[in-house]
């Protein structure tokens, strides 16, 4: 996956300045990700303006390299959620079956592209404020 962070920045700004609690939707909206398509999706998401807690996912928010650095400033708090390996793969695998892989292109494509993410981004685990492992509280920065 290759995010559209430039966007996503704009938007986690967008929200920090938002003093009027104004709908932050259409060519302002946050992108999402289709895994059917393998593609980020622009202005995919409404968040609502009585929205007290706005949630953000991704493996990169605490990566600390390039523009990833500018992300954790722009949240209050960010946690990291993992899983046993396998249980994480297996997911994985089950999610690309359902976007329209078959099961060996899915079990080749977790164990080349996602494998690769994983070892890239389970470090930055220690920049967390905190880190679930199989939803326990396994650590707090």
């Amino acid at each position: 996956m290759t995010p559209d962070l430039d966007r996503l920045l704009d938007r986690l700004e967008a929200l920090r300045r938002q003093h009027a609690r104004r709908v932050v939707v259409g060519i302002a909206g946050p992108p999402s990700f289709d895994h059917a398509v393998g593609e980020p999706v622009p202005d995919a998401i409404t968040v609502p303006a009585d929205a007290d807690v706005v949630v953000t996912e991704g493996n990169y928010l605490l990566l600390g390299e390039g523009g990833w650095r500018a992300v954790p400033p722009l949240l209050d708090e960010v946690w990291f959620c993992a899983l046993d390996d396998t249980v994480r793969q297996e997911r994985l695998v089950a999610r690309h079956i359902e976007a329209g892989r078959e099961q060996a292109d899915a079990q080749a494509w977790v164990a080349r592209s996602d494998e690769a993410n994983a070892l890239l981004v389970t470090p930055t685990a220690a920049h967390a404020d905190l880190v679930l492992h199989d939803g326990r509280v396994v650590g707090q920065g």
